[in-house]
C-alpha cells in the first residue's frame, strides 16, 4: 500500500481466533528499515492492532512482521513469519471511511425482533472507537440498551432484549467512529427499519455440503447445499435467466465475505454457488441472513476439486442425472443407454475451468468453459472414453461430462457410474445399460 496516513494504526487479521497472550509486542513488530517503531499491540476478535507511539514518518517505507510465536487457541503457530510493507504518504490527503452496507437495510420492514443490527465499513476501523457511544439504536428518542462489538470491518449492535414488535427503530453510527488512520466518518450515518408483527427466530446453520453428493468438502464454482433451520420463510427459487440473485425472498448468504448466488430457499435448506474467487482457500466462514437476523457462523471446508454426480431423487445415490446424448432421455429403465453410446453426465465440483464465467453468471457457449484437468469415467467398472468435460453451457455451477460407454460395460437397470478427477472420486450413481 502507498500513501498510508501517517497517523495510521497497523492491523493484521487472522484466519482463526488466536491466543491473545501470544499476540504481543514480541510477535507483532513494526520497523523502519532495521529500526523498531515504538508502540503497543492489542488484540480483539481475530484482529491484532499495532498502535505506534506517535505519527509515522511521512513518505517512508515500514515493514510489519507477525512471527511464528503468534498461536491460535489450539496452540498452533503460524507456519512461517508473515511480513508485509507499506509506504506512508504526506501529512495530508486522508480519506474518510464510509458505511457501505447495513443489516437490516435502510427502510426494511417485517424485521425479526431478535435482530442484531450491523454496519459494514469501507475500511478497517479502530476497534477502540466502535463502542456504544459511536453505534447506537433508538426507539424514537429512547435509546435501546445493548452491547457493541467489532470484527473484520463490521460493527454489531446486540440489544439486551428482543425488540418490540411493529416498531420503527433508528440506528446511528457517529463521527466518533474512526479508521486505523485516525480518519473519522464525514458525518453521522443514520438508517431506520421496522420490526415485524410476530416474534421470529434467527436462522441456524447445521452443515454445508456438496449439493449432488451431500458430502464435504465443496469446491469453488460448484453448487452447495446449506442445511439448517429458519433459513427462509417460504420456498423461493431463482428465476432464469442468469445472472442469479444473491437475495431470494428475505434470505441472503455470505461465504468468505462474499454474497453467494442462490438457487433455492426453503426453511431447512438453501442451495448456493460457491464463489469462484474462493479457489485456493482451504476453508471459508459462512452465514445466512434472514429478514435482518443473522445465523451462527460455520467454517466450510474447501478443496480444489470435489466431484459429485447429481441423482434424480436428490439423495446422491441411485438413478443418476445422466442422459442418452442422442435422445436426451434419462438413461433409466425403459430408456436405457447402449454400449458404445454417448451419455451426458451432469455433476458439479470438477474444479477450475478455462474461460471461467463470473460467479452467478451463465456458463459461456463460445468458447466453452472446459475443465483444466481431464476426468476419467467408469460405467459398470469399465473405462468410458470422455469426449467433453466442462461447464454445462448457459447454466450456473453445473458441469457436464460426455462419455462413450465401453463395449465391455455390464448391463442392467442399475449399472454404476463414477467420475474421478485430480485423484478425487465422486459418489456412485446408477444408469440403465443394455
Amino acid at each position: 500500500a502507498t500513501a498510508v496516513p501517517v497517523g495510521a494504526k497497523v492491523s493484521a487479521t487472522f484466519s482463526s481466533a488466536m491466543n491473545p497472550a501470544t499476540v504481543s509486542g514480541s510477535t507483532f513488530t513494526l520497523t523502519q528499515g532495521l529500526t523498531p517503531v515504538g508502540g503497543a499491540v492489542s488484540y480483539a476478535g481475530t484482529t491484532a492492532t499495532f498502535t505506534p507511539s506517535g505519527n509515522l514518518a511521512p513518505s517512508t517505507t515500514f515493514t510489519g512482521t507477525i512471527t511464528t510465536g503468534a498461536k491460535d487457541q489450539n496452540g498452533s503457530g503460524l507456519a512461517s513469519n508473515y511480513v508485509w510493507s507499506f509506504t506512508t504518504g504526506s501529512a495530508g490527503g486522508a480519506t474518510a471511511p464510509t458505511v457501505i452496507s447495513t443489516n437490516p437495510s435502510s427502510g426494511a420492514t417485517g424485521v425479526g425482533n431478535a435482530v442484531k443490527p450491523t454496519a459494514t465499513f469501507s475500511a478497517a476501523m479502530d476497534a477502540a472507537t466502535i463502542t456504544g457511544a459511536s453505534f447506537t439504536l433508538a426507539q424514537g428518542s429512547s435509546p435501546v440498551a445493548g452491547a457493541v462489538t467489532y470484527s473484520g470491518s463490521t460493527a454489531t449492535f446486540a440489544p439486551s432484549t428482543p425488540l418490540t414488535l411493529s416498531t420503527v427503530y433508528t440506528a446511528t453510527v457517529t463521527t466518533a467512529a474512526k479508521d486505523l488512520g485516525g480518519n473519522a466518518l464525514a458525518s453521522n450515518y443514520v438508517w431506520s427499519f421496522t420490526t415485524g408483527t410476530a416474534a421470529t427466530l434467527p436462522p441456524v446453520i447445521t452443515s454445508t455440503v456438496n449439493a449432488a453428493s451431500y458430502t464435504s468438502p465443496v469446491a469453488a464454482g460448484s453448487i452447495a447445499a446449506v442445511f439448517g433451520t429458519n433459513l427462509g420463510s417460504a420456498r423461493v427459487t431463482s428465476a432464469p435467466p442468469p445472472p442469479m440473485l444473491t437475495t431470494l425472498g428475505q434470505t441472503s448468504v455470505s461465504i468468505g465475505g462474499q454474497a453467494a448466488p442462490l438457487y433455492l430457499v426453503v426453511p431447512a435448506q438453501v442451495n448456493i454457488q460457491i464463489p469462484w474467487s474462493l479457489a485456493g482457500q482451504t476453508q471459508a466462514p459462512i452465514a445466512v441472513a434472514v429478514n435482518g437476523l443473522t445465523s451462527n457462523i460455520q467454517l466450510v471446508p474447501l478443496a480444489p476439486m470435489a466431484p459429485a454426480i447429481f441423482s434424480v431423487d436428490a439423495t446422491g445415490t441411485g438413478q443418476g442425472a445422466v442422459l442418452v446424448a442422442t435422445s436426451g432421455q434419462l438413461a433409466a429403465t425403459g430408456t436405457p443407454a447402449a454400449r458404445g453410446a454417448y451419455i451426458s453426465i451432469y455433476c458439479t465440483g470438477l474444479g477450475a475451468v478455462t474461460n471461467q464465467p463470473a460467479t452467478g453468471a451463465a456458463s459461456p457457449t463460445s468458447p466453452l468453459a472446459l475443465t483444466v484437468l481431464q476426468p476419467s469415467v467408469t460405467v459398470g467398472g469399465v473405462a468410458a472414453v470422455v469426449s467433453y468435460s466442462g461447464l454445462a453451457p448457459t447454466l450456473v455451477g453445473l458441469y457436464q461430462v460426455n462419455a462413450v460407454i465401453g463395449s465391455g460395460a455390464s448391463t442392467g437397470n442399475a449399472v454404476p457410474v463414477v467420475i474421478t478427477i485430480g485423484n478425487v472420486t465422486s459418489n456412485t450413481v446408477t444408469i440403465a445399460v443394455q
